[in-house]
């Protein structure tokens, strides 16, 4: 009898709710026999051996009604010749997994291996369960991917099938499927720098398989784990590597299935260093725009192989020179993804000259952002050949260290960017319009209010706006700076970790000239920051704005050491600098 709707299916619910009620298990251990109502099993009956005995030499009664009624059950909706329909939303992913089923069991036996499961695992798990391969043909199998990279406190859900989860939660799910003595030890749970992607699958179950079984899960992993967490990584701003995968079907989704299905679970690790987490280090992780990551998915499977190949080599240097700790070695793998974005076959020859012309036209958006994009890249080419050939030498001041870190942070930038932008439209053709030191790829150019300050980043605010909270910020800090005494000289500036009024007015009384850096202070210049206690704080609001605030107080310490003054700062934490927390704040602020 072939399912007509999903209304024949839902009377499940009731069959099983019922038979909890009505039935009786009988444990035999040996000579002793323990007869237990379906509602109280105790915890060692979970075991999946004692169900296997409960259900074959189980003593009951086989004309319960409640047993009877979901016989019936059986027998019409699990027939061979039902027809079912694959889950909505899900795809072909390519993966197979070849389930170890034993023959089909009579109908009497398995009605009463749903009773028992109805007992162990819930009548409405079980309903569940059992409607969805009613319908599909099909039984729930769970994934879970470790990822090295960033962590985050709070589950997001990215589409029906697929969840980001804290690291602890989902040490906590797997703990419950697998074994504690597992081959496949997880990093321990307070571990740093981890979160987990967690996918439902479904998997063609049949204990006779006519066809090749077929995975179908979220469009997010077609492609494989790996490249989801290089496309992830790329527009959150972070390196992600994958560091284990545990899969396993859940028991109760078994044990409604009308025969025997012995396919267990499954892990694997791959060998990741662990420590150290990676670089940069943000003090938050930037939100994560859930919609350019499934439009970039999508693009990326429909590329072409040979581009693919290459966007490929591209995403994986960027993720690894994000998490390098030498700088060399970040130089290094960020000039491999440039040379796979912006050179082709057989191109040996003035690799400085062809990277800077094209990835300045491919990245900039007006004139004057390409002359300086591309002296951009030709200083960092050139940073690269000291470092290849043994002649770069280390930054003797801080000044120097900071322009370093800025060059290779602006090349990251550009190389985020174009590489967001090529599996969106495809690799170029041809070269040919570079060649124009005056052009640029948009035609006609676009303005700076329509670009992002950080192009890399759909999230960001753009160049118009930056310059403005810029100026704001800069309004705020530079005066104290300014007004301040120049201490007499040979003074040694000291820099105090805290602000309160007596240690400031101790300060002044040893004749001490100072400046007091307070966050509070430039949130409340901050164009975007919320005035009241009442506004909401969005989390890309929270992110960008603590970002911009970093940045200024960085600029705050740096002119304030130049002049010799001591100072007293606190920590730039945006939740804490919110309105409402005002009352909280140290004082002074000025």
């Amino acid at each position: 009898m072939p399912i007509s709707s999903i209304a024949d299916c839902q009377e499940i619910h009731d069959l099983l709710l019922h038979a909890t009620h009505e039935i009786t298990v009988q444990i035999k251990a040996g000579d002793n026999t323990q007869s237990l109502p379906m509602a109280a099993v105790p915890d060692s009956f979970r075991r999946r051996v004692q169900q296997q005995r409960v259900v074959i030499n189980g003593m009951w009664p086989a004309h319960s009604p409640a047993l009877q009624t979901i016989h019936q059950w059986i027998e019409a909706h699990w027939s061979p010749d039902r027809t079912t329909q694959r889950p909505p939303g899900t795809v072909v992913t390519g993966q197979h997994w070849a389930l170890q089923c034993e023959p089909r069991l009579d109908d009497v036996i398995s009605s009463r291996k749903m009773v028992v499961a109805a007992a162990l695992y819930g009548a409405e798990t079980v309903a569940r369960y059992a409607i969805d391969f009613a319908r599909h043909g099909m039984v729930e199998s769970q994934e879970v991917f470790l990822l090295k990279g960033p962590s985050v406190s709070q589950p997001k859900r990215l589409d029906d099938y697929c969840t980001l989860l804290p690291y602890r939660q989902a040490l906590r799910r797997t703990n419950s499927a697998f074994d504690t003595s597992s081959s496949f030890p997880s990093p321990p749970e307070n571990a740093g720098g981890i979160c987990a992607l967690e996918c439902t699958q479904f998997v063609r179950a049949d204990p006779h398989p006519t066809f090749e079984d077929e995975w179908f899960g979220t469009p997010l992993i077609q492609d494989g784990p790996e490249t989801l967490a290089l496309v992830m990584g790329l527009v959150w701003g972070t390196g992600l590597r994958l560091i284990q995968r545990l899969q396993w079907t859940p028991v109760a989704a078994e044990a409604v299935l009308p025969f025997w299905m012995l396919s267990g679970g499954g892990a694997s690790a791959y060998p990741v260093e662990l420590l150290p987490e990676g670089f940069p280090r943000l003090s938050k992780q930037r939100p994560l725009p859930t919609h350019e990551l499934f439009e970039l998915m999508g693009k990326y499977h429909d590329l072409p192989c040979q581009s693919r190949r290459r966007l490929d080599i591209a995403l994986r240097r960027l993720r690894n020179a994000s998490e390098k700790l030498e700088e060399e070695d970040r130089v290094i793998d960020l000039c491999i993804a440039l040379e796979a974005l912006f050179m082709e076959e057989g191109e040996w020859n003035n690799q400085q000259g062809i990277i800077a012309r094209r990835g300045s036209w491919y990245f900039a958006d007006f004139a004057t952002e390409r002359q300086h994009v591309r002296d951009t890249l030709r200083r960092f080419y050139r940073l690269r050949s000291h470092i290849v050939h043994g002649n770069a030498a280390a930054p003797e001041t801080t000044d120097e260290a900071h322009i370093r870190s800025s060059l290779i942070s602006d090349v990251f930038d550009v190389a985020r960017a174009s590489l967001k932008t090529m599996i969106g439209e495809g690799r170029p053709e041809d070269w040919h319009d570079s060649g124009d030191q005056r052009s640029v790829r948009h035609d006609p150019p676009r303005a700076e209010s329509q670009v992002h300050s950080v192009k890399s980043d759909s999230l960001s605010w753009t160049v118009e706006e930056q310059k403005e909270i810029d100026r704001a910020l800069e309004a705020v800090w530079k005066p104290t700076v300014d007004q301040a005494p120049s201490p007499a000289p040979g003074t040694n500036c000291t820099i105090h970790h805290g602000i309160t009024p007596e240690a400031i007015e101790q300060c002044r009384l040893q004749g001490r000239a100072c400046v007091v850096r307070h966050p509070a202070v430039l949130y409340m210049a901050h164009p975007k920051w919320p005035r009241r206690a009442s506004d909401p704080l969005d989390e890309r609001t929270e992110f960008y704005c603590e970002r911009d605030v970093k940045r200024h107080m960085e600029r705050w310490t740096e002119a304030a050491s130049r002049k010799g003054l001591d100072q007293f700062e606190f920590p730039c934490d945006a939740t804490f600098f919110h309105p409402k927390n005002r009352r909280l704040w140290p004082q002074p602020l000025r």
